[in-house]
């Protein structure tokens, strides 16, 4: 096996970056959820009438047990019930190994690039998106819908105000989350025509827009774009704790991720664990393309700290775990003493643990 550090600029103890993606869920989140996205410092939940986003709080030491804030973007009038579909369908996978119970486990999660909601208001579609590193969504109307229908509630804000740019700047208990002065358009002959767009504010918590003279006979896109994790400057969202090569050039990136949990209520959305989960992903040799991403976990708090291959492309991962039900193969699970050390092997696609074992502070699991 060979492990190294250092690999393509990469790190131990730095923030681990992927393009922003949107992972169907496939029964590794609770039903309510359709899609879930991992930004810089914040997870997004898209169900079917909501967009929850779980907000990381600054801090210097990823250890930090400070809860994320959580805030949940409805569609005021919009219907509950609008068609959810992903659309450009990427490459890369994710593989969640959650718990004993391996029928629970989920491998080759589809990701995609986009997420559309269809007729949340009739002729007007929402579709949520990545650019830049940070998310957008656009409402798209049809010709002759009216933009002025269109209100946005945020739960969860302790205040909200326009800044002198006519930026939208939401107050949350981790700090400020922004959302850029709406961009608005219309392609008419091959043509991007701008259209003068603000918002409108309707009350402490809800917004809509207000839109310059344009073509009503012609399509309109009202694109807000959301800059979070830029504004604070910090996160707890993704950390490598260790980098390495297999022979045929792939890098692989291990360490640990708290960009999961999901708030089932809003009478427990403050209480979200900050518990963190095992993350490795593997990036090609040009260290842009994600092959796959696979999280390991329980119930507790999970952490990679060292990564190595072998000739075939298999990825051994050791670490700390204090989880009671950390995912084991091959093994029986051990009597748990605190916190406990970890040797998991994956397949070279990721879509298999080929063993997992705990080393406990009694004896060896094995």
């Amino acid at each position: 096996m060979s492990a190294e550090t250092g690999v393509a600029g990469l790190k131990p103890g730095m923030a681990i970056q992927d393009s922003l993606a949107f992972e169907a869920n496939q029964g590794q989140l609770p039903a309510q959820v359709e899609y879930f996205a991992r930004g810089n410092g914040y997870g997004l939940f898209l169900t079917g009438n909501e967009a929850v986003f779980s907000l990381a709080p600054k801090v210097t030491d990823e250890h930090d047990p400070a809860q994320p804030a959580v805030l949940r973007m409805s569609i005021v009038g919009g219907d509950p019930k609008a068609t959810i579909a992903g659309l450009d369908k990427q490459q890369a996978v994710s593989h969640y190994y959650a718990g004993h119970d391996q029928a629970k486990w989920r491998s080759n999660v589809s990701r995609y690039g986009k997420v559309r909601y269809q007729d949340v208001y009739p002729g007007v579609d929402l579709e949520y998106y990545g650019k830049g590193g940070e998310l957008e969504y656009d409402f798209i109307l049809d010709p002759g819908r009216d933009p002025d229908r269109i209100e946005i509630r945020f739960d969860g804000v302790e205040g909200m105000r326009l800044d002198r740019a006519g930026n939208l700047v939401l107050k949350t208990a981790n700090g400020d989350m922004v959302q850029h002065r709406p961009v608005v358009y219309q392609n008419i002959a091959g043509k991007r025509i701008t259209i003068d767009g603000a918002y409108a504010l309707r009350g402490d918590d809800r917004f809509g827009f207000k839109l310059g003279a344009y073509d009503r006979s012609q399509p309109l896109v009202i694109d807000p774009v959301l800059a979070y994790g830029s504004y604070l400057g910090g996160n707890r969202a993704d950390f490598a704790r260790g980098v390495a090569l297999d022979p045929a050039g792939n890098i692989y990136v291990a360490g640990i991720t708290y960009s999961l949990t999901f708030p089932f209520n809003r009478s427990s959305a403050t209480q979200a664990s900050a518990s963190g989960d095992a993350l490795i992903c593997k990036l090609r040799p040009d260290g842009a393309t994600v092959v796959y991403c696979a999280y390991l976990g329980g119930d507790g708090s999970d952490e990679v700290t060292a990564v190595a291959t072998d000739g075939q492309g298999n990825a051994y991962l050791t670490g700390a775990t204090n989880s009671s039900n950390f995912p084991v193969k091959n093994v029986t699970p051990p009597v748990k003493v605190g916190y406990d050390g970890f040797l998991t092997k994956l397949s070279p696609t990721g879509s298999m643990i080929v063993f997992s074992t705990l080393v406990t502070g009694s004896r060896v699991a094995a």
